[in-house]
């Protein structure tokens, strides 16, 4: 139901009283049981302007100190900190897209979607800045908004875009039933662009009266000082001159979903029918002395009322009279109840008082008893009833009330037994009034009790109910019942017996107990009951019923023959606001129920017992501390994995019993259930997830409605399967480049050693063969000719080219020799190779080495090339130079080695080169084959320098 009939003059001035209201018939005045909220429980202010009740089932109020939503257990609040423009919010309500708009007092609008959108942060909003604020504000069902604020011109709202809709003047818009609108003006209405019987409208004073729309009945109903009139079907009809009804400043009228209206003008409430004969019908007045500003029923049709300073009032069923201190009780604290026939309810209060409540539900003068607190009242003969106190017996018969009796002790219970005597249960004795005599039946036992239950089964039968447990009292003995069953060994408050002798026990542990002879059964939270904590009792013979106080409400077992037919539960989830019960009684369908918050009177068959199931929301989403838009599914990276939820519950009947259980898929194996509304899920692993969450009210069915969502964690980058496939791609292709280059590598290698084989084989056969050769032509010439004196240069030549042959054999080895590929072992190799050579010679080699050699690796064909380039300098210094003195140096740079072999001999004539053969070209060649230079040159001698890069 939508609050958005109000007019400006309800929204500014709230200090419009009715002076006086002549009554042409009854009017029931009452407070029906309410629920409170003010600032103590959350709320922003206890001046409260307007309620509405929002898609997802938020109760939303306007309030002097901003916008409150509540859900039942929690109120949210709204104020300039959080965007609205002014503080005081004289408006809210929801558009069919869903937005919550406030209407302020100072007049720009704002709207709530989630965040606050004001004309700061959302510029479109700049358009509805009008001059003067909004006096009609009429979301529509297209999801347009009809806006009018006082400029001769009605604007329409289409999504972000405002346009004018008419140029008139109006008091308030209306969408009628069939979604045409209707206009209300100063003397005039416009129905759907149709101008009605404006002169009828013309007697109504301008600004003198109030309108409102029932979409139920498709009615206008307007109320002046004149009567009221009410629109139909393009007619507008006069219902008569309508008293108490208020058309003052401030005055608000609304229906509900009972066919009934209201009328409010802040100092009176009403509540009323209008008969076939547009006549007021059950009139009832509400909330004397409270001024109520507005009026709302909700969902599960309990009713909220805005207060001028008391706060918010919900009232889950109007059909709940309530009897308190408020109402002309003494005490709110009431201890038992009885309907009498003819004299209304009589009802005992725990600081010792009487009170009557007249057929016409007033409360008469009480009578204070000066005896304490009343603890119960039973029904006695001829309209009369019995009166237990703290310790005294009383007997009211019509105003009369005298005392029959006083006991020394504390009395608890009392009961009526068939034949009309009057029991009393005291400390460890009962009291027998028979007949107008007293008899005082002490128990005979070892130890005292307090009897808080008595009952006659049979004449001869008393059953007693003890804090120690239930006992028997037969032939002048106390004897245990079944203590050996725990819940008949403790405390038992309250005995009955059905019409067929069937006893009824309640426990504090075990529910209701039914014992038919030796058959004994309970009944409990198994079988449907609310609770097991049962401390009072009363069964109807008429009806069959049983109803049971319980610690959470009332319970109602419908009993046929002993069989449990069914069991009703009533409690705040289902209307019956019910604080500790003390006693139970009724009477041809009504129930009176003697509460500490007063006495409650109603009929079972008119409670709301079937009420909206509880919903649920997610309320907030962070992800990694940052809050996030609400959405329904989300994709976050590999490190958008710390999950905080926030969620709440919606339930005005009972949000205190609201329970949540939560599970995220595939993370959590069961159902967490948890009363709080908040879970963190740290760390989670990349993945598919959905979280949902329930909830229920008691011991409820589990409810799921737009609370869950799903969001997928992405692998980093390193684990996801594209990438694994370039890491195995880069992988084999670096396998394949590795396979490549080995394979390269050990081609070269394979050519290396085809050539060091090749060009061993080249020099075994220069260098051995042609000495193999020289020594056997030797060997033959040495067979042909014996001759010793022949012999001798023969053999030394054999001598001789055996020696060349093993050190050419040397140098071969020493080549091949890998363990030789360092730098250094060329140098000293080089170094004792020419220090042998010119040992026996007449020229004095020096050898020059560099102060230190660093260890570089030179492979066998580059160590060979330079030591036989080296060797073949120092043959020609032998042969060619005439020299007594040759120098052989090395150094080493950065990058090179450098080798010098000098002597001072005669140097090398240009014109004499052929008598070196191709050793210098050799020379020469080789140095090129391994990247060297070759260089010489004479200065005083020859001089030859070699360089290879290192």
């Amino acid at each position: 139901m939508k609050c958005n009939f109000l007019s400006h003059n309800f929204l500014l001035r709230f200090t419009f009283f009715l002076v006086s209201i002549l009554l042409t018939f009854h009017c029931v005045s009452q407070n029906p049981v309410y629920k409170k909220y003010t600032v103590d429980d959350g709320l922003s202010s206890n001046e409260i302007y307007q309620i509405t009740q929002d898609s997802k089932g938020y109760i939303w109020l306007a309030t002097s100190k901003g916008a409150s939503r509540f859900d039942g257990s929690r109120f949210e609040n709204f104020s300039i900190e959080n965007g609205l423009p002014d503080n005081e919010v004289l408006m809210v309500t929801e558009d069919k897209r869903g937005r919550i708009w406030f209407k302020s007092f100072t007049g720009p609008m704002a709207y709530y979607d989630g965040t606050i959108h004001n004309s700061s942060n959302t510029p479109w909003l700049k358009q509805l800045e009008f001059k003067h604020f909004a006096i009609a504000f009429t979301p529509l069902y297209n999801g347009d908004v009809l806006i009018y604020a006082n400029e001769k011109v009605i604007y329409v709202l289409k999504d972000t875009t405002l346009q004018i809709y008419k140029e008139e003047r109006c008091t308030n818009i209306f969408e009628k039933r069939d979604s045409s609108v209707l206009i209300a003006q100063d003397n005039n209405l416009i129905d759907n662009g149709k101008n009605i019987n404006a002169k009828i409208l013309n007697i109504v004073e301008h600004g003198k009266y109030i309108t409102y729309y029932n979409k139920l009945q498709d009615v206008l109903l307007i109320v002046a000082d004149s009567g009221m009139y009410g629109y139909k079907n393009q007619k507008i009809n006069y219902l008569g001159n309508q008293k108490p009804i208020s058309n003052k400043k401030g005055g608000v009228i609304i229906s509900d979903n009972e066919g009934y209206f209201w009328n409010t003008d802040i100092a009176h409430l009403f509540r009323f029918k209008i008969d076939e004969n547009a006549m007021l019908t059950d009139v009832h007045s509400y909330f004397d002395g409270i001024s109520i500003t507005n009026i709302f029923q909700d969902k599960d049709n309990n009713f909220w009322f805005a207060s001028k300073g008391e706060g918010l009032l919900m009232v889950p069923s109007l059909n709940i009279r309530l009897f308190n201190k408020a109402a002309g009780l003494q005490d709110n604290n009431i201890t038992a109840a009885l309907r009498m026939k003819d004299d209304g309810i009589i009802c005992g209060t725990m600081n010792g008082f009487v009170n009557t409540i007249g057929t016409n539900n007033a409360v008469e003068k009480p009578v204070n008893t000066n005896f304490g607190e009343i603890r119960k009242i039973i029904q006695g003969g001829d309209n009369s009833a019995y009166i237990l106190s703290f310790n005294k017996l009383l007997y009211k018969q019509g105003i009369e009330i005298k005392n029959l009796y006083t006991s020394i002790s504390v009395t608890k219970s009392i009961a009526r037994f068939c034949n009309g005597d009057v029991i009393i249960g005291g400390y460890n004795h009962f009291v027998r009034y028979s007949n107008g005599k007293l008899k005082q039946v002490n128990l005979k036992a070892d130890k005292y009790w307090r009897i808080y239950s008595v009952c006659e089964r049979t004449i001869n039968d008393i059953w007693i109910g003890t804090e120690k447990g239930l006992y028997n009292y037969k032939n002048n003995l106390l004897v245990d019942f079944h203590h050996e069953i725990k819940s008949f060994n403790g405390w038992i408050d309250d005995i009955s017996k059905t019409r067929n002798g069937t006893m009824l026990v309640t426990t504090r542990d075990n529910g209701l107990a039914i014992i038919k002879g030796d058959d004994i059964k309970f009944i409990n939270t198994t079988n449907g009951l609310q609770s097991n904590v049962c401390a009072s009792l009363y069964y109807d013979s008429v009806s069959q019923k049983i109803f049971l106080g319980l610690n959470t409400g009332l319970s109602v077992i419908s009993f046929d023959k002993d069989n449990v037919r069914e069991i009703k539960n009533y409690n705040p989830a289902n209307g019956l606001l019910c604080g500790s019960i003390n006693s139970i009684s009724e009477n041809n369908g009504e129930i009176l129920l003697s509460t500490d918050h007063g006495l409650l009177v109603f009929n079972e068959k008119e409670l709301h017992i079937v009420a909206e199931a509880p919903r649920v929301y997610i309320t907030l989403l962070e992800i990694n501390n940052k809050n996030v838009e609400l959405k329904p599914d989300y994709t976050l990276a590999y490190d958008e994995n710390n999950i905080r939820i926030m969620y709440g519950g919606i339930s005005f009947r009972d949000a205190k019993s609201i329970e949540y259980r939560y599970r995220l898929f595939p993370v959590d194996k069961e159902w967490n259930y948890a009363k709080s509304r908040t879970v963190i899920y740290p760390e989670l692993s990349p993945g598919a997830y959905q979280f949902i969450v329930q909830v229920r009210t008691g011991n409820g069915k589990w409810f799921y409605n737009n609370s869950s969502f799903r969001f997928t964690i992405n692998k980093p980058y390193w684990a996801t399967w594209w990438f694994r496939i370039l890491i195995i791609i880069f992988i084999i292709t670096l396998i394949y480049i590795a396979y490549r280059f080995q394979l390269k590598r050990e081609l070269k290698q394979l050519l290396a050693i085809a050539e060091d084989r090749k060009r061993i084989s080249a020099e075994m056969h220069d260098d051995l063969g042609s000495g193999l050769s020289k020594i056997s032509l030797l060997s033959d010439m040495i067979n042909r000719n014996n001759s010793g004196e022949d012999m001798k240069p023969h053999l030394e030549t054999i001598s001789r080219s055996s020696r060349e042959m093993v050190e050419k054999m040397g140098d071969i080895i020493w080549s091949m020799n890998v363990k030789n590929d360092e730098l250094s072992n060329l140098i000293a190799y080089s170094r004792k190779y020419a220090m042998e050579f010119f040992e026996t010679t007449p020229i004095r080699c020096i050898v020059i080495l560099p102060e230190s050699v660093p260890l570089i690796h030179i492979d066998g064909k580059v160590r060979r090339n330079i030591f036989l380039v080296v060797k073949e300098a120092l043959h020609n210094v032998l042969k060619h130079s005439g020299a007594d003195n040759a120098t052989l140096q090395f150094d080493i740079s950065s990058h090179s080695l450098s080798i010098t072999i000098s002597d001072n001999g005669k140097g090398i004539d240009p014109m004499k080169l052929s008598e070196f053969g191709n050793g210098l070209g050799n020379m020469e060649k080789r140095m090129k084959d391994i990247g060297g230079t070759f260089y010489i040159k004479n200065n005083g001698g020859t001089h030859i320098e070699i360089s290879i890069p290192v």
